[in-house]
């Protein structure tokens, strides 16, 4: 990570700082240890671009949800020591010689057979959201993928191809191990594509039903991309469950109700292949650590909703007008604070004795909130897609 180090400290100046972080530490106590206040952007005590560089067994994922409320947070961990290493050798790289890439955003909405869930999420968010960005940035291509167009091959071939975009989306099911099965790690959060036949078959999904750090080849060269991932658990798992138990007025210990998800917090495998590939990598990598939860496509608590186009489609325009993606993302943390600030208040209602307000109103806020937290930053939230070699 030397590289890296370096050249974001010749960038940042007097700002640059390095922290280090107890295990046990809270944001808020973190923050309150170098003087800094929650909500508070001031470089000159904490920078608004953070990387933490870390396990998230040792450093939790809560911890990094709680800072990108107001600063922009990424995370970078490999089992390897080279794999750091390689994905700082591709960021400087990318970033002082460019990248011959064209303005090509890529999305890829699985749809399986008798499946409400992907086809729900590619027809009401997917391509409204590629067809409205096409309309506002027509110096982009964008291109969609959908139905019997999104097989492994094809993911394959995306992923590997000799053009590969700039940007690529990604939507689908994620792979799901129950806690402390074998294959959790490496398996948890693989893309599963358009060949398992979908929940009405009952069919077993094996390998050739998903897209997981195994199928990268080793001489794929995938330099420069940024990738969304919007699947479940596609950048990691934490050891609980965000989404249950819901939340009530009473106290809830761990591991009631089914909510323990893995004996520890991890990074999925996929992400950290992409992020360090030897022959150059992603950049960065926006995906979730938690559920999909696929209710929260509109924008009214009565339809369960959390995101909506216009929420993407504000970011990926930050994006792509080249925005740094840790700021590019300001409209999702916008959304998870003001859906708690909703939700601090509907649980004071109640304790003051609300007639009209109910467990339900408080659990759908509170999926609301867990959906937008769950969507983190994999790699240097101060990168941006590159700019064209010369």
């Amino acid at each position: 990570m030397l590289r890296l180090i370096e050249h974001r400290r010749r960038q940042a100046g007097v700002r640059y700082r390095r922290f280090t972080v107890d295990c046990a530490e809270s944001a808020r106590v973190f923050l309150r240890r170098h003087g800094a206040l929650p909500g508070v952007v001031d470089p000159n005590r904490i920078p608004y671009y953070l990387l933490i560089v870390g396990d998230p067994d040792s450093i939790p994922f809560n911890f990094q949800q709680q800072l990108s409320v107001s600063l922009a947070v990424g995370r970078v961990f490999f089992k390897e020591v080279e794999s750091y290493t390689h994905y700082a050798e591709s960021l400087v790289d990318a970033e002082t010689r460019g990248i011959a890439h064209s303005q090509r955003a890529t999305f890829f909405a699985v749809q399986n057979d008798d499946d409400a869930v992907t086809v729900r999420l590619a027809n009401q968010l997917i391509i409204p959201l590629a067809k409205q960005l096409s309309a506002r940035l027509p110096e982009w291509t964008v291109e969609v993928f959908t139905g019997s167009e999104t097989t492994k091959p094809r993911l394959r071939r995306l992923i590997e191809g000799e053009q590969i975009p700039s940007f690529l989306l990604i939507s689908s099911h994620g792979l799901q191990f129950p806690p402390g099965h074998n294959n959790q790690e490496e398996k948890q959060g693989s893309i599963v594509c358009r060949e398992w036949s979908g929940p009405r078959q009952q069919t077993r999904i094996t390998g050739e039903h998903y897209f997981s750090a195994d199928d990268i080849d080793d001489h794929a060269r995938f330099h420069g991309l940024i990738v969304f991932l919007l699947s479940d658990f596609s950048g990691g798992t934490p050891s609980v469950d965000d989404f249950l138990p819901k939340p009530s007025i009473g106290k809830v210990s761990q591991g009631e109700n089914g909510n323990v998800l893995a004996p520890k917090d991890f990074i999925g495998r996929l992400p950290q292949r992409l992020l360090s590939h030897p022959n150059g990598g992603a950049l960065a990598i926006v995906a979730r650590i938690q559920h999909s939860w696929t209710p929260s496509l509109n924008s009214s608590l009565d339809n369960r909703s959390a995101f909506s186009v216009d929420v993407f489609e504000d970011v990926l325009t930050r994006l792509f007008r080249g925005r740094r993606i840790g700021h590019a993302l300001r409209p999702i943390c916008d959304l998870q604070a003001s859906t708690a600030v909703l939700l601090a208040d509907l649980v004071q209602e109640i304790q003051d004795g609300a007639a009209l307000v109910s467990q339900e109103d408080v659990a759908l806020l509170w999926a609301r909130y867990a959906d937008a937290r769950s969507l983190i930053v994999l790699g240097d939230p101060a990168v941006r897609i590159p700019e064209q070699e010369p």
